[in-house]
């Protein structure tokens, strides 16, 4: 058992494209290689959320993702939030989200963090997002928000890191 590296080797057998008269080889292909392949059509964006952006966040949503052309959808695979503290703790009393929205609320959210048992944040906590399925607006951004009657409080920064695929 061992902890592989990018540069490891991976046997593997090669199979030629359908009609071709060339026949399976045996292979080696790398980790790294392999885990391109795996990821493929894959994109990540971290953003990070100022204290002001946070607070005001119930009125105004922040774009993490911009929209990705006509006709096209972003859809989200995986998010999280890690807060980093400076002053006061940080706390909301209704969900965050990811979504479509852009005044506070995301009308159509693809991703949700309930307020429930998140407050009093004073660590430099990381916190996942449920992803969800829901109907994605063509050619919108992926906004991050909250409704307008949330509480926000605290100091510092957060960054969101979104894992998403155009479709």
């Amino acid at each position: 058992m061992g902890t592989p590296k990018s540069s490891d080797l991976l046997l593997g057998t090669s199979v030629p494209d359908v009609g071709s008269t060339e026949k399976p080889t045996t292979r080696n292909f790398s980790i790294s290689d392999v885990a391109t392949l795996a990821t493929q059509g894959y994109a990540e964006v971290t953003k990070v959320i100022s204290n002001a952006e946070w607070l005001a966040l119930a009125t105004t949503s922040v774009q993490i993702i911009p929209a990705p052309g006509a006709g096209k959808v972003i859809q989200i695979i995986l998010a999280h939030a890690k807060w980093v503290p400076s002053g006061a703790n940080f706390g909301f009393n209704q969900s965050l989200t990811l979504g479509n929205g852009t005044g506070g609320v995301n009308e159509v959210a693809q991703g949700t963090m309930p307020s429930a048992g998140y407050s009093d944040i004073d660590g430099d906590s990381t916190y996942l997002f449920t992803i969800s399925g829901a109907a994605a607006s063509s050619n919108s951004a992926i906004n991050f928000g909250c409704v307008n009657s949330a509480t926000l409080t605290g100091g510092g920064t957060l960054s969101i890191t979104v894992r998403y695929q155009v479709i």
